[in-house]
Protein backbone atom coordinates (compact mmCIF):
# COMPACT_ATOMS: atom_id res chain seq x y z
CA UNK A 1 0.00 0.00 0.00
CA UNK A 2 1.60 3.15 -1.16
CA UNK A 3 1.74 5.73 1.57
CA UNK A 4 1.02 9.85 0.78
CA UNK A 5 4.66 10.42 0.68
CA UNK A 6 4.90 7.68 -2.37
CA UNK A 7 1.75 9.46 -4.16
CA UNK A 8 2.84 12.75 -3.69
CA UNK A 9 6.17 12.21 -5.42
CA UNK A 10 4.80 10.12 -8.32
CA UNK A 11 1.98 13.07 -8.71
CA UNK A 12 4.38 15.91 -8.23
CA UNK A 13 6.53 13.98 -10.99
CA UNK A 14 4.10 13.91 -13.81
CA UNK A 15 2.77 17.16 -13.32
CA UNK A 16 6.45 18.45 -13.10
CA UNK A 17 6.99 16.57 -16.95
CA UNK A 18 4.19 18.76 -17.65
CA UNK A 19 1.28 16.25 -17.52
CA UNK A 20 -0.90 18.01 -15.21
CA UNK A 21 -4.27 15.95 -16.55
CA UNK A 22 -2.11 13.16 -15.96
CA UNK A 23 -1.59 13.79 -12.47
CA UNK A 24 -5.16 14.78 -11.66
CA UNK A 25 -6.33 11.24 -13.63
CA UNK A 26 -3.42 9.78 -10.84
CA UNK A 27 -5.24 11.30 -8.27
CA UNK A 28 -8.75 10.46 -8.83
CA UNK A 29 -7.92 7.07 -9.81
CA UNK A 30 -6.31 6.80 -6.27
CA UNK A 31 -9.43 8.26 -4.84
CA UNK A 32 -11.67 5.17 -6.68
CA UNK A 33 -8.78 2.47 -4.85
CA UNK A 34 -10.28 2.13 -1.31
CA UNK A 35 -6.75 1.32 0.14
CA UNK A 36 -5.18 4.33 -1.46
CA UNK A 37 -8.15 6.76 -0.70
CA UNK A 38 -7.59 7.69 2.42
CA UNK A 39 -3.78 8.56 1.32
CA UNK A 40 -4.77 11.56 -0.33
CA UNK A 41 -4.47 15.03 1.20
CA UNK A 42 -4.36 18.53 0.23
CA UNK A 43 -0.67 18.54 -0.35
CA UNK A 44 -0.85 16.03 -3.27
CA UNK A 45 -3.99 17.78 -4.95
CA UNK A 46 -1.82 20.93 -4.37
CA UNK A 47 0.72 19.61 -7.28
CA UNK A 48 -1.72 19.72 -9.57
CA UNK A 49 -2.92 23.31 -8.30
CA UNK A 50 -0.08 24.33 -8.94
CA UNK A 51 0.45 23.07 -12.53
CA UNK A 52 -2.96 24.50 -13.81
CA UNK A 53 -2.22 27.83 -11.78
CA UNK A 54 1.32 27.78 -14.17
CA UNK A 55 -0.38 26.23 -17.20
CA UNK A 56 -2.39 29.01 -17.21
CA UNK A 57 -5.61 26.97 -17.00
CA UNK A 58 -7.62 28.55 -14.12
CA UNK A 59 -11.30 26.70 -14.95
CA UNK A 60 -9.21 23.33 -14.07
CA UNK A 61 -7.97 24.52 -11.11
CA UNK A 62 -10.68 25.85 -9.32
CA UNK A 63 -12.56 23.03 -10.61
CA UNK A 64 -9.69 20.66 -8.74
CA UNK A 65 -10.28 22.81 -5.99
CA UNK A 66 -13.81 22.82 -6.02
CA UNK A 67 -13.54 18.99 -5.91
CA UNK A 68 -11.11 18.25 -3.37
CA UNK A 69 -13.69 20.67 -0.60
CA UNK A 70 -16.54 18.45 -1.77
CA UNK A 71 -14.37 15.37 -1.50
CA UNK A 72 -13.77 16.37 2.60
CA UNK A 73 -10.27 16.98 2.44
CA UNK A 74 -9.57 19.81 4.33
CA UNK A 75 -6.72 22.61 2.62
CA UNK A 76 -4.28 24.00 3.93
CA UNK A 77 -2.21 27.31 3.83
CA UNK A 78 -0.13 25.61 1.28
CA UNK A 79 -3.40 24.39 0.07
CA UNK A 80 -4.55 28.44 -0.49
CA UNK A 81 -1.32 30.06 -1.31
CA UNK A 82 -0.94 27.48 -4.75
CA UNK A 83 -4.73 29.12 -5.39
CA UNK A 84 -3.30 32.21 -4.56
CA UNK A 85 0.00 32.15 -6.85
CA UNK A 86 -2.23 30.55 -9.55
CA UNK A 87 -4.66 33.60 -9.49
CA UNK A 88 -1.96 36.22 -9.31
CA UNK A 89 0.09 34.69 -12.48
CA UNK A 90 -3.35 34.84 -14.39
CA UNK A 91 -4.61 37.81 -13.50
CA UNK A 92 -7.19 37.26 -11.05
CA UNK A 93 -6.67 38.81 -7.87
CA UNK A 94 -10.08 40.10 -8.19
CA UNK A 95 -10.65 36.19 -6.59
CA UNK A 96 -7.89 36.16 -4.23
CA UNK A 97 -10.69 37.66 -1.44
CA UNK A 98 -12.85 34.64 -1.74
CA UNK A 99 -10.06 32.14 -0.93
CA UNK A 100 -8.65 34.72 1.88
CA UNK A 101 -12.47 34.23 3.33
CA UNK A 102 -12.24 30.55 2.97
CA UNK A 103 -9.09 30.60 4.98
CA UNK A 104 -10.71 32.63 7.61
CA UNK A 105 -13.65 30.31 7.83
CA UNK A 106 -11.71 27.37 8.48
CA UNK A 107 -9.41 29.16 10.56
CA UNK A 108 -6.20 29.35 8.40
CA UNK A 109 -4.26 32.48 9.23
CA UNK A 110 -2.29 33.73 6.10
CA UNK A 111 1.63 33.72 6.35
CA UNK A 112 4.41 35.41 4.43
CA UNK A 113 3.91 33.73 1.54
CA UNK A 114 0.22 34.09 1.20
CA UNK A 115 0.89 38.50 1.67
CA UNK A 116 3.94 38.00 -0.72
CA UNK A 117 2.39 36.14 -3.91
CA UNK A 118 -0.60 38.61 -3.32
CA UNK A 119 1.63 41.71 -3.65
CA UNK A 120 2.88 40.40 -6.51
CA UNK A 121 -0.54 39.26 -8.47
CA UNK A 122 -1.07 43.28 -7.83
CA UNK A 123 2.29 44.43 -9.29
CA UNK A 124 1.52 42.31 -11.86
CA UNK A 125 -1.19 43.49 -13.17
CA UNK A 126 -0.24 47.29 -12.35
CA UNK A 127 -2.60 47.67 -8.80
CA UNK A 128 0.15 49.54 -6.93
CA UNK A 129 -2.33 50.95 -4.63
CA UNK A 130 -3.76 47.57 -3.82
CA UNK A 131 -0.28 45.84 -3.77
CA UNK A 132 0.36 48.81 -1.04
CA UNK A 133 -2.14 48.15 1.14
CA UNK A 134 -1.33 44.39 1.51
CA UNK A 135 2.01 45.24 2.59
CA UNK A 136 0.17 47.81 5.05
CA UNK A 137 -1.81 44.59 6.61
CA UNK A 138 1.33 42.57 6.10
CA UNK A 139 3.24 44.71 8.85
CA UNK A 140 0.57 45.35 10.95
CA UNK A 141 0.03 41.63 11.80
CA UNK A 142 1.97 40.75 14.53
CA UNK A 143 1.50 36.35 13.77
CA UNK A 144 3.68 37.01 11.05
CA UNK A 145 7.72 37.60 10.64
CA UNK A 146 8.72 41.20 9.19
CA UNK A 147 8.22 41.83 5.35
CA UNK A 148 11.78 40.07 3.35
CA UNK A 149 13.56 41.47 0.51
CA UNK A 150 11.65 39.61 -1.95
CA UNK A 151 8.38 41.64 -0.86
CA UNK A 152 10.30 44.94 -1.35
CA UNK A 153 11.89 43.89 -4.52
CA UNK A 154 8.54 42.69 -5.88
CA UNK A 155 7.10 46.18 -4.92
CA UNK A 156 10.24 48.38 -6.63
CA UNK A 157 9.65 45.88 -9.93
CA UNK A 158 5.79 47.55 -9.82
CA UNK A 159 7.47 50.43 -9.34
CA UNK A 160 9.37 50.66 -12.07
CA UNK A 161 6.49 49.39 -14.41
CA UNK A 162 4.22 52.39 -13.48
CA UNK A 163 6.35 54.86 -13.11
CA UNK A 164 6.19 55.67 -9.49
CA UNK A 165 9.70 56.92 -8.55
CA UNK A 166 8.70 59.12 -5.17
CA UNK A 167 6.99 55.22 -3.83
CA UNK A 168 10.27 53.24 -5.05
CA UNK A 169 12.30 55.56 -2.97
CA UNK A 170 10.10 55.18 -0.23
CA UNK A 171 10.45 51.35 -0.21
CA UNK A 172 13.94 51.53 -0.19
CA UNK A 173 13.74 53.29 2.57
CA UNK A 174 11.61 51.65 4.58
CA UNK A 175 13.26 48.05 3.84
CA UNK A 176 16.10 49.54 5.10
CA UNK A 177 14.49 50.89 8.28
CA UNK A 178 13.00 46.86 8.62
CA UNK A 179 16.51 45.84 9.00
CA UNK A 180 16.57 45.06 5.32
CA UNK A 181 20.05 44.69 3.30
CA UNK A 182 19.54 45.90 -0.21
CA UNK A 183 20.69 43.61 -2.89
CA UNK A 184 22.04 44.28 -6.34
CA UNK A 185 18.42 43.71 -7.70
CA UNK A 186 17.35 46.25 -5.69
CA UNK A 187 19.89 48.62 -6.99
CA UNK A 188 19.58 47.58 -10.59
CA UNK A 189 15.10 48.59 -10.48
CA UNK A 190 16.04 51.42 -8.09
CA UNK A 191 18.22 52.50 -11.60
CA UNK A 192 15.97 51.55 -13.91
CA UNK A 193 13.59 53.88 -11.74
CA UNK A 194 15.16 56.79 -11.91
CA UNK A 195 16.56 56.59 -15.28
CA UNK A 196 13.03 56.43 -16.58
CA UNK A 197 11.93 59.50 -14.82
CA UNK A 198 15.13 61.42 -15.68
CA UNK A 199 17.29 61.61 -12.77
CA UNK A 200 20.25 60.02 -13.50
CA UNK A 201 22.04 61.75 -10.90
CA UNK A 202 20.05 60.37 -8.27
CA UNK A 203 20.50 57.03 -9.35
CA UNK A 204 24.26 57.57 -9.09
CA UNK A 205 23.80 58.67 -5.49
CA UNK A 206 21.69 55.97 -4.52
CA UNK A 207 24.37 53.17 -6.11
CA UNK A 208 27.19 55.27 -4.45
CA UNK A 209 25.36 55.40 -1.16
CA UNK A 210 23.72 52.05 -0.53
CA UNK A 211 26.97 50.04 -1.59
CA UNK A 212 29.12 52.41 0.73
CA UNK A 213 26.60 51.77 3.35
CA UNK A 214 26.60 47.93 3.31
CA UNK A 215 30.07 47.45 1.85
CA UNK A 216 29.32 45.43 -1.65
CA UNK A 217 30.23 46.17 -5.00
CA UNK A 218 28.23 46.99 -7.99
CA UNK A 219 27.33 44.02 -10.28
CA UNK A 220 27.06 44.22 -14.07
CA UNK A 221 23.38 44.59 -13.41
CA UNK A 222 23.62 47.42 -11.85
CA UNK A 223 26.18 48.70 -14.09
CA UNK A 224 24.39 47.93 -17.56
CA UNK A 225 21.57 49.64 -15.56
CA UNK A 226 23.65 53.32 -15.00
CA UNK A 227 24.41 52.94 -18.62
CA UNK A 228 20.97 52.14 -20.07
CA UNK A 229 20.16 55.49 -17.76
CA UNK A 230 23.17 57.83 -18.97
CA UNK A 231 22.40 56.79 -22.40
CA UNK A 232 18.59 57.45 -22.07
CA UNK A 233 19.29 61.13 -21.00
CA UNK A 234 21.88 61.03 -24.34
CA UNK A 235 24.77 61.21 -22.27
CA UNK A 236 26.88 58.92 -23.70
CA UNK A 237 30.10 60.26 -22.36
CA UNK A 238 29.24 59.53 -18.86
CA UNK A 239 28.10 55.80 -20.04
CA UNK A 240 31.39 55.22 -21.19
CA UNK A 241 32.92 56.53 -17.62
CA UNK A 242 30.64 53.31 -16.17
CA UNK A 243 31.88 51.29 -18.65
CA UNK A 244 35.55 51.89 -18.31
CA UNK A 245 34.77 51.71 -14.44
CA UNK A 246 32.95 48.13 -14.99
CA UNK A 247 36.30 47.34 -16.97
CA UNK A 248 38.67 47.90 -14.40
CA UNK A 249 36.45 46.12 -11.88
CA UNK A 250 36.60 42.82 -14.44
CA UNK A 251 32.82 42.70 -14.82
CA UNK A 252 32.00 41.66 -17.79
CA UNK A 253 29.11 43.63 -19.23
CA UNK A 254 26.55 42.24 -21.85
CA UNK A 255 27.40 42.37 -25.57
CA UNK A 256 24.16 44.10 -26.56
CA UNK A 257 24.65 46.94 -24.02
CA UNK A 258 28.04 47.68 -25.43
CA UNK A 259 27.01 47.68 -28.90
CA UNK A 260 24.53 50.21 -27.79
CA UNK A 261 26.97 52.25 -26.21
CA UNK A 262 29.22 52.03 -28.96
CA UNK A 263 26.37 53.33 -31.49
CA UNK A 264 25.27 56.01 -29.14
CA UNK A 265 29.22 57.31 -29.03
CA UNK A 266 29.53 57.52 -32.84
CA UNK A 267 26.61 58.96 -33.37
CA UNK A 268 27.62 61.65 -30.87
CA UNK A 269 31.20 62.00 -33.06
CA UNK A 270 33.02 61.11 -30.37
CA UNK A 271 34.96 58.58 -31.95
CA UNK A 272 37.63 58.31 -29.83
CA UNK A 273 36.02 57.63 -26.81
CA UNK A 274 34.16 54.73 -28.98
Amino acid sequence: KPTSITIGCMVEAVVTNGDVDGGYELITSLLDDPQCRDQVNAVIFGSVLKGYGRAHCMERAWSVFQEMLSRGIEPSVVTYNAMVDACARNGQTEKVPLLLAGMKERKLAPNLITFSTMIKGFCQRGDMPAAFNVLEDLKKDPSISKPDEVVFNTLLDGCAQTGLAAEGEWLLREMQAQGIQPSNYTLTVMVKLMGQSGRVDRAFEIVESITQKYRFRMNLHVCGALIQACLSARDPLRAATVCERSIRERLQLEPRTCQHLIRCLLNAAHTVRA
